[in-house]
């Protein structure tokens, strides 16, 4: 059993290796859930009631926090990527307790992925708003993964574009 946590929630998708990097936090509300639903990032929450066409946008990124909780939750999403060993990417869900203080509830070492910013993919989502784009974030993934093995950089996304250019 655990203790429910009442608080905010919030995601944190960290990108890299050795000086990994915080992406912009993800929040997620539940303001527009009917009272029958519990109050978190359920399966049913994702996948039913997750439609900003319908609910406005449940999914807000980045976060609207102070910057002492936004201290507070990078802080603790770095150590825990560090603790326990995650590479190149992770997802880490969090919610606050009744005193503020963000609790891990989750931590995803291969999030979702999905390339349409409709879906709500958070790790996606939190890239798209640091202005990156789907190919630039499976490029970063892949260049973290080749260089913790030591090995040449990936070409960047700009690169690939102008190849692809040339091509036709």
């Amino acid at each position: 059993m655990e203790e429910f946590l009442e608080g905010r929630e919030f995601t944190v998708s960290v990108l890299g290796n050795n000086s990994p990097t915080v992406l912009p936090i993800v929040e997620i509300t539940f303001d527009h859930l009917p009272d029958s639903l519990n109050r978190f990032d359920s399966y049913e929450v994702k996948w039913y009631w997750d439609n900003p066409d319908l609910y406005g946008e449940p999914v807000k990124c980045p976060a609207n926090i102070a910057r002492t909780l936004e201290t507070k939750i990078k802080s603790t999403a770095l150590r825990t990527f560090s603790a326990l060993g995650c590479v190149d990417m992770a997802r880490i869900d969090m919610r606050l307790d009744n005193r503020g203080i963000p609790n891990i509830i989750e931590v995803n070492a291969l999030p979702g992925l999905h390339p349409d910013p409709k879906e709500q993919s958070r790790f996606p989502k939190s890239c798209f708003a640091a202005g990156m784009s789907y190919d630039d974030i499976i490029i970063e993934i892949m260049n973290a993964a080749m260089k913790r093995y030591g090995l040449n950089k990936l070409i960047k996304a700009e690169q690939r574009v102008e190849m692809k250019k040339n091509e036709n």
